[in-house]
């Protein structure tokens, strides 16, 4: 039985990048989705193995690492027939152009903050061969965006869905 939590202790910050790692990469992503990684990381905060600053900061490298890896496993692998042939069609064609225009943003905001569709958007943009400057900058704001928005539900509670609710109802 593990009585010592030394270890635990001096490397919990990189449990935190591994597993948002883990989770938004995409041979893993449909295993091992957000729920584990959240409460993982709401255990070693409550019991102050690590602060919010360090959840931020770890998850997010974690999760740019993994949506990088799935750009570039779709951009370099996208290249291969196969993928070339289901590509070129006039159905991904279409799409293609949909992500081209001005909707790219919103089409990765919605693809981040859906779990089905998370660990594969990357791989797809990466395959389409949609411009890698563009995505990169994007996916860099919205996944800074998705891991503190994250971070404050679990650590603020009840007190960030109380805000967003207000903000949402102001809109309204």
């Amino acid at each position: 039985m593990l009585t010592d939590f030394s270890l635990l202790a001096d490397h919990s910050v990189y449990f935190v990048l591994i597993g948002s790692f883990v989770d938004v990469f995409f041979l893993t992503g449909y295993i091992f989705y957000g729920f584990a990684l959240l409460s993982s990381v709401a255990i070693l905060y409550a019991s102050g193995l690590i602060n919010a600053s360090e959840v931020i900061i770890f998850a997010y490298i974690g999760t740019m690492t993994a949506s990088y890896t799935n750009y570039a496993i779709g951009y370099y692998f996208g290249r291969t027939k196969l993928i070339k042939k289901i590509t070129d069609g006039s159905k991904a064609q279409k799409i293609e152009k949909y992500f081209t225009d001005h909707r790219l943003l919103v089409v990765m905001i919605i693809s981040r903050f859906v779990t089905l569709i998370r660990p594969a958007y990357m791989v797809v943009l990466g395959a389409m061969q949609i411009a890698p400057k563009r995505v990169l900058f994007y996916e860099a704001v919205i996944a800074f965006c998705w891991v503190t928005f994250w971070a404050g539900v679990f650590i603020f509670g009840s007190q960030v869905m109380l805000f967003i609710t207000r903000v949402l109802f102001s809109i309204i």
